[in-house]
């Protein structure tokens, strides 16, 4: 095996603070600034290496939180940020997976983090769509797509689902659409709707 890189600061006193560490790359008055690429080495034989990015954990105070933000663009669009899972070319095999998950809270009286998604806001235009959608099947069938609140515990009452159109100042609010697909040579998909209803664990 090659030999390995370590880069860190030196640790703290009892009550000080660890030292940091900046990684950056130089201005450009007129050019591009540099680019800064964070890569493990590719294999042809075995498992590509692992990229762990984390803070460290905090035993008497708040963990620390990581930022990721892309720089404005003041003549032109602002820079993207872009997740993508790695693709499997095996056959029978899945592609990679991408997990968002906000923080548990282990208090008996905490709340859980929430997960919060939205669009950017357009000044003098219109704002950015959210898009949710599954995977395409091409030779078989498209991925599912569920949106649903969780179970709750003991007396408690499970989570509400809203779906929701923006108020309209000057012009005609949205509307809400559910529909389902068609079929050429089947069937089409139905739409079913129903009301909870009691159970006490007997049936």
């Amino acid at each position: 095996s090659s030999g390995s890189v370590s880069i860190s600061s030196a640790d703290a006193g009892v009550s000080g603070v660890s030292g940091g560490m900046m990684l950056a790359t130089g201005l450009a008055s007129f050019g591009v600034s540099g680019l800064m690429d964070i890569a493990t080495g590719s294999t042809s034989a075995g498992d590509s290496g692992y990229v762990g990015i984390s803070t460290g954990t905090a035993s008497g105070g708040t963990g620390g939180g990581i930022s990721m933000s892309v720089g404005s663009g003041t003549n032109g669009a602002g820079g993207g940020i872009s997740l993508v899972a790695g693709i499997s070319s095996e056959l029978g095999a899945f592609g990679g997976s991408v997990v968002i998950v906000a923080g548990k809270s282990s208090s008996s009286s905490g709340t859980g983090g929430a997960l919060i998604m939205a669009a950017g806001d357009g000044s003098g235009s219109t704002g950015g769509s959210v898009a949710i959608s599954s995977g395409a099947g091409v030779g078989s069938s498209s991925g599912d797509t569920a949106l649903s609140t969780a179970d709750s515990g003991n007396g408690g009452s499970s989570g509400q689902l809203d779906i929701t159109t923006g108020m309209s100042l000057g012009g005609t609010a949205g509307g809400v659409n559910i529909a389902v697909g068609s079929s050429f040579y089947g069937l089409g998909g139905d739409i079913s709707v129903s009301a909870g209803g009691p159970f006490d664990g007997a049936s």
